[in-house]
């Protein structure tokens, strides 16, 4: 029952199936489209919302709560500020419905728990979260309440990192930054 609230809670209570073109395919997905954090007051069963609550918990304090899985100091927040809703930093906003998906370093399509997984093994030089998991449901049901109302597969304004130009190298504004800030 909680995996079909998240479900529901990602999706809206509106979903559409896009029409089929009159060559039987599914139309491009959604561009992209305006990033958007959901309040918590939008949540209105409470047992969703006590589970989105503790899946924020976890990637806030992911090395407090989940010790046997984190290998070093980090916390999943410490590479997705503002509890993932912070725009150009790798923000959780809209990511549920992007997934599942085809990723590169795998060679093959990951659903969500996957890619987690990644992140504690590789990130955290930690150990998986057992999929079928409370941690991991509740670390998906947060997850997926960032992507409430988002169309499926749609590209989220702000969601990598913003375009930086390469400058030429100034080493001696190098040494004077390294002088002040690393020695």
């Amino acid at each position: 029952p909680l995996a079909l609230l998240v479900v529901l809670a990602a999706c809206g209570s509106e979903v559409e199936k896009a029409p089929l073109t009159d060559t039987g395919v599914q139309p491009d997905p959604v561009a992209q489209v305006a990033f958007r954090v959901p309040d918590e007051s939008e949540i209105r069963d409470s047992v969703l919302l006590a589970s989105v609550r503790r899946g924020k918990a976890l990637l806030a304090w992911t090395r407090d709560s989940l010790p046997d899985h984190v290998g070093n100091r980090l916390q999943c927040v410490s590479c997705h500020p503002d509890n993932g809703t912070r725009r150009h930093v790798m923000p959780w906003v809209g990511v549920y419905a992007r997934f599942p998906q085809y990723r590169a370093r795998v060679g093959g399509i990951q659903v969500i728990e996957d890619r987690i997984n990644d992140c504690f093994k590789r990130s955290m030089n930690g150990k998986p979260l057992v999929p079928e998991s409370r941690d991991m449901r509740d670390i998906i049901a947060y997850l997926a309440f960032l992507s409430s109302g988002y169309p499926v597969f749609a590209q989220v304004e702000g969601q990598s990192f913003p375009r930086v130009p390469p400058v030429k190298g100034d080493t001696v504004r190098g040494a004077t930054t390294f002088t002040a800030k690393c020695s």
